[in-house]
C-alpha cells in the first residue's frame, strides 16, 4: 500500500484530522480497487479542536478532495457519502460542475439565496466532531458564489489529492459530457475561446462537429490542467495524501 505523504506540520494540532480515515480509504482504493462500503471501513474519525479550517456552523474537520478535471473527485465524494461520512456536495447544491462546461446537461441553477440557504442547512446539520469532506471548488460554480467563509475554509483546509492518468480522465469526461447537445458544447467552447486560444478552441470545435468528443476533450484539457495547477500553487494547503 502506498503510504500518504506526510507534510512537515502533519503532527501539529492544526493538522490532527482524519488521518486514520484517510489510511482506510486509501487502502480500500489502492489495494482492493473498489470504493469504501458500509462494512465498517469508515469508522470513527479523529479530529482535534484546532482543526485545519472552520466553516460556518462550527465544523473544524474540513478535508478537501482535490485533483484535475476528470480525476474522479465526485465519485470519491459520493462513495464517502454512501459509506455514512459527512459530505458537502457543493456541485449538487449548485447544479453546476464548475468551468464553462459545468452546467451542460443540468437544469437551471438555483438563485443565489437558495444556494446559500442550502449550504447553510447542510453545514448546520453536520456533527462538528467528525470530518466534513468536500470537493475542491473555485469561488464560483457557474453563476453562484460560494459563501466567503466557506471559500476561506476550502483555501486553507488539508487536501487529499485524487490522481488519475490522462486516458482515464478523458474517458470519464467523455462519459459525463457525451450526451450533451452538440450546439451546447460549441456554445461553451465559444465562451472560453479567448482563454483557450483560437487554435485550441477551433480544433476542439472542429472535433465536436465531427463527432469526435474524445479529441475535443484532449484538445482543451491542457488549458484546464494548467489553470487548476496555477490556482493550487497559490493555496499552500497541507497535503494529507494521494488516492489513485
Amino acid at each position: 500500500m502506498t503510504r500518504p505523504t506526510s507534510p512537515t506540520r502533519m503532527d501539529t494540532p492544526r493538522m490532527c484530522v482524519a488521518r486514520s480515515l484517510f489510511n482506510r480509504v486509501s487502502e480500500e482504493y489502492l489495494s482492493r480497487g473498489r470504493p469504501p462500503g458500509r462494512s465498517g471501513l469508515l469508522g470513527r474519525v479523529d479530529t482535534c479542536p484546532n482543526g485545519p479550517g472552520s466553516v460556518p456552523g462550527g465544523t473544524t474537520g474540513l478535508v478537501v478532495l482535490a485533483g484535475l478535471a476528470g480525476a474522479g473527485k465526485t465519485e470519491r465524494l459520493e462513495a464517502l457519502a454512501a459509506a455514512g461520512e459527512q459530505v458537502l456536495d457543493l456541485e449538487a447544491l449548485a447544479g453546476h460542475r464548475g468551468s464553462a462546461f459545468g452546467g451542460l446537461g443540468r437544469p437551471p441553477q438555483p438563485a443565489q439565496a437558495a444556494f446559500d440557504a442550502a449550504v447553510a442547512a447542510t453545514l448546520a446539520s453536520v456533527d462538528p466532531q467528525r470530518t466534513l469532506w468536500t470537493e475542491d471548488e473555485a469561488p464560483f460554480l457557474g453563476s453562484l458564489a460560494l459563501p466567503l467563509a466557506l471559500q476561506a475554509a476550502i483555501a486553507r483546509a488539508p487536501v487529499v489529492a485524487v490522481d488519475a492518468p490522462a486516458k482515464a480522465r478523458i474517458d470519464r469526461l467523455v462519459r459525463e459530457y457525451g450526451d450533451c447537445d452538440r450546439d451546447d458544447l460549441l456554445a461553451a467552447l465559444g465562451r472560453t475561446r479567448r482563454r483557450l486560444g483560437a487554435a485550441r478552441a477551433d480544433a476542439a470545435a472542429a472535433a465536436v462537429r465531427a463527432g469526435r468528443l474524445r479529441d475535443a476533450v484532449a484538445a482543451v484539457l491542457p488549458y484546464f490542467d494548467a489553470a487548476y495547477r496555477h490556482r493550487m500553487a497559490g493555496l499552500p494547503r497541507p497535503l494529507m495524501g494521494r488516492l489513485a
